[in-house]
């Protein structure tokens, strides 16, 4: 996981569970103030201590009150948050052509 990633983290008791495991910081920065609200700490504090689970990355995401979600849920709702935002990344140049 790179700098610009926020960690999420696996989810309890499920074995060879392969989903995502970080999210852009770019997509939960902006929502600063309600981790404050659902947590009671800063994201970067929250990232030094695991992350988020799904259901609390989604909470977060949305500005809302946590609230529990069953898991399979909560993965297809934040890989829809994931897909929407914006990209913050550059496209990697293509290779000159010989």
């Amino acid at each position: 996981m790179g700098e610009d990633e926020f960690p999420i983290q696996r989810p309890h008791g499920i074995r060879g569970w392969a989903g995502r495991t970080s999210i852009p910081w770019s997509l939960i920065a902006p929502h600063e103030q309600q981790a404050q609200r659902n947590h009671d700490q800063s994201l970067r504090r929250l990232a030094e201590r695991g992350g988020l689970s799904h259901c609390e990355a989604v909470a977060v995401i949305e500005d809302r009150k946590w609230s529990p979600m069953e898991q399979v849920e909560a993965e297809r709702r934040l890989e829809e948050l994931v897909a929407a935002a914006p990209s913050d990344r550059q496209p990697q140049p293509e290779e000159p052509k010989p």
